[in-house]
């Protein structure tokens, strides 16, 4: 035994020292500088991602925004060819990238194309399917890459709906995007060979790629996009795409609208220096694999004489005579080995006579635990198992009647058993179907049944073979899941709750700054004021040209602190809610503009009677804004009029602020509500946009909404909702 310790002590220390360390420097070596190859790779890649995703999200912003302008002009909404006509033409002069832009009649009839020849373009796009899916969709919608029947290139079709002033879908814009155009977007870009660029929709279907364009544009890549996804849950890695060609890679998707744009770099031009370096490692390994088998081959010499003894043996044992023994009167390991593989063949005996004993027990247990075929003569209501079905009911005749199986069905379970038994008899198709059954001994149990009904020479069903499967444990998995998703959706509240701290801490800290620097502002207003007023005389005209300008500033601060300690303010203050007079606040905030500015000729208009369950402090602050923003931009107006009133919208009551002012480009309405987003230049009119900002955190401090409606020189309307 210390001879056999010993010897395979001095194999291992041997092979370790000789190995080990020459194997680990070359493979660190080549781990990190493939590894910061990959990384540096991949990153470049992701960068170009980037940059081409925001040019194709910024080209789909700007066909949706000019849609939408479009969709309100007058001279489209009145589907008459000379009005519309000059305004398309104009447009698709500065746009090449599109290859037409259309008004459809909601029958599908073109009523203007801005490019078209005589006869070129068909009569009706009704039977068109992106005219289809475009009536379908309630704003903004890009179609299924198609060949144009007017250009005869690829184009998809960006659509935007046309109502009426009633709000009925009168109609459809259509503008085409020449897919060939997407190739502007990444001429600019410098890529290796073999690089590739797509750019899908969001069903996954091709609307451009570089190079090869013809071949893909229209073409379905779901199971490519979803083998990447796979590959690299980040979107950024490494796969084989659609033509089979391995490539670094970078998905990134324009949330937004769905797109997806991919870039790729072909990973054998990138990486081969690597796995040049990769390779020479590889023979240096191999020399020292060959090296090791060389004093394999010496020490071989040594043992091969006990070896070629029990090789002799092994081989007769192969051809089936299991009598014979191998030698045990060597030393050493190969005696404990020559021991062993006796040892081996006399339990391999033993084997042999238990295997039938086992495969008798085997039978029992897969009728126990596995899947059972029963079959039922339906004209003799005969009843019959391929085996015993111990899990069903315990022990069960070898036949019996149907009825007496229909027993154990679940009660709850066994109208609809009947129902598909029935519906497979009546139809003679295959069905499938999961039922509870229950035991003798009290257990329910989950079986999954399979049944085949075969007809008779009259052609109704004579017999029908079930195939039962206990699926039990799996329900009880499926149970377990729902537990887990509950528990899942318990964490998500608690994160939420957690959020909304911060938020409120954030908020706080907000508060605290705005109000810290009024002090500060006080002093370098107060000062430039002490300086302009005491010297006069001693300073020129530039430096009291710089003190009004401080002066100014500093006011304009204040101005915005108090901005942000109202918006703080309005996040901060615990809701207090009860029946709230709306008519009576806007009074009083009426009351307040005019007397503040008496000179100042401007009608309100109040509806009487509006109340709401709402904070009575937070929504003054609310209708002093709107009114303010109504006030303001209302300034240059002849005949200014302000009205607050309520309609109803989506069956809940809608509270409005109207105005007869400068308006706004719907366009960007989205950017009212955020702080310090401005439409107009401080020298049209003053502010610091923080407002309307304030106005949208009183409504969702109360469960509401807010939004807005307006054109430019046709004043604006604001609605909330108070949930």
């Amino acid at each position: 035994m210390n001879y056999r310790r010993h010897f395979r002590t001095r194999l291992i220390i041997y092979s370790a020292i000789i190995v080990t360390p020459l194997l680990a420097v070359l493979g660190y070596n080549a781990y990190t500088s493939f590894g910061q190859s990959e990384k540096a790779v991949l990153q470049s890649v992701e960068n170009y991602s980037l940059y081409i995703a925001h040019d194709v999200e910024d080209l789909l912003l700007r066909s949706e925004r000019t849609l939408k302008y479009l969709a309100v002009r007058p001279e489209i909404l009145a589907l008459d060819s000379k009005h519309c006509d000059p305004w398309l033409k104009e447009f698709i002069g500065f746009a090449p990238e599109y290859a037409n832009l259309g008004v459809i009649t909601a029958a599908g009839v073109p009523v203007c194309l801005a490019a078209s020849t005589p006869g070129s373009a068909p009569r009706s796009f009704a039977e068109f399917p992106w005219f289809r899916h475009a009536m379908q969709v309630d704003g903004f919608a890009s179609s299924a890459p198609f060949l144009g029947p007017i250009t005869l290139k690829h184009v998809s079709v960006f659509s935007y709906p046309l109502r009426d002033h009633a709000g009925q879908r009168i109609g459809t814009l259509a503008l085409p995007l020449e897919l060939g155009s997407l190739d502007q977007l990444w001429r600019a870009i410098s890529l290796p060979a073999g690089s590739a660029i797509a750019v899908f929709d969001s069903d996954g279907i091709f609307m451009a790629r570089f190079p090869d364009a013809e071949n893909w544009v229209g073409k379905s890549a779901r199971e490519v996009l979803a083998a990447a996804r796979r590959a690299a849950p980040g979107g950024v890695g490494v796969a084989a795409g659609i033509d089979g060609v391995e490539r670094a890679f970078a998905l990134k998707t324009i949330p937004k609208y769905g797109w997806q744009v991919v870039v790729g770099i072909r990973t054998a031009d990138v990486f081969r220096s690597d796995r040049d370096a990769r390779t020479r490692s590889l023979a240096v390994i191999g020399a020292v694999v060959l090296f090791v088998l060389f004093l394999v081959s010496i020490l071989s010499r040594r043992l091969s004489f006990p070896l070629r003894d029990l090789s002799t043996t092994v081989r007769a044992v192969a051809e089936g005579d299991f009598s014979v023994r191998a030698n045990e009167t060597d030393s050493g390991e190969f005696h404990e080995l020559a021991q062993q593989f006796n040892r081996m063949l006399r339990m391999r005996e033993q084997a042999e006579n238990e295997l039938r004993a086992q495969t008798e027990r085997l039978r029992i247990g897969q009728a126990t635990a596995g899947m059972i075929v029963m079959e039922w003569d339906i004209a003799n209501d005969e009843l019959s198992w391929s085996d015993s079905p111990e899990w069903l009911r315990g022990p069960l005749p070898e036949s019996g009647k149907y009825p007496f199986y229909v027993e154990q069905v679940h009660p709850e379970d066994r109208e609809r058993f009947l129902a598909v038994r029935t519906e497979g008899i009546d139809t003679l198709r295959r069905r499938s179907q999961e039922y509870r059954i229950v035991r003798t001994d009290g257990e329910t149990r989950w079986l999954r049944s399979q049944h085949v009904v075969f007809p008779g020479a009259d052609g109704k069903a004579a017999r029908m073979l079930v195939a039962l499967l206990d699926i039990t444990e799996r329900k009880q998995a499926e149970e377990e899941i729902r537990r887990l998703n509950e528990s899942l959706e318990q964490k998500v509240r608690e994160r939420t709750r957690e959020l909304e701290r911060s938020n409120e801490e954030l908020a706080a800290f907000s508060y605290s700054v705005a109000h810290d620097l009024r002090t500060p502002l006080r002093g370098i207003n107060g000062f430039s004021a002490f300086l302009a007023g005491e010297y006069a005389g001693k300073l020129d005209a530039t430096a009291l040209g710089y003190l009004q300008r401080i002066q100014a500033a500093a006011i304009r601060m204040g101005e915005v602190m108090d901005d942000l300690l109202a918006l703080a303010h309005a996040g901060r203050v615990e809701l207090q809610r009860q029946e709230v007079d709306l008519s009576a606040l806007a009074q009083a905030v009426a009351a307040s503009f005019e007397s503040a500015a008496p000179q100042r000729r401007a009608e309100f208009v109040i509806a009487a009677g509006i109340t709401a369950d709402a904070d009575p402090g937070l929504m003054r602050i609310a209708l002093d804004n709107l009114f303010s923003n109504a006030w303001k931009f209302s300034a240059k107006a002849e005949g200014a009029r302000i009205e607050f009133g309520m309609i109803t919208a989506e069956g809940k009551p809608a509270y409005f602020v109207r105005d007869n002012g400068a308006g706004f480009d719907s366009a960007f309405s989205g950017k009212l509500f955020e702080q310090f987003q401005r439409l107009h230049t401080d020298k049209e009119y003053e502010g610091a946009g923080v407002g309307l900002a304030i106005v949208a955190r009183v409504i969702r401090r109360h469960g509401g909404r807010i939004w807005a409606d307006g054109a430019v020189g046709q004043g604006a309307v604001f609605y909330f909702t108070l949930g």
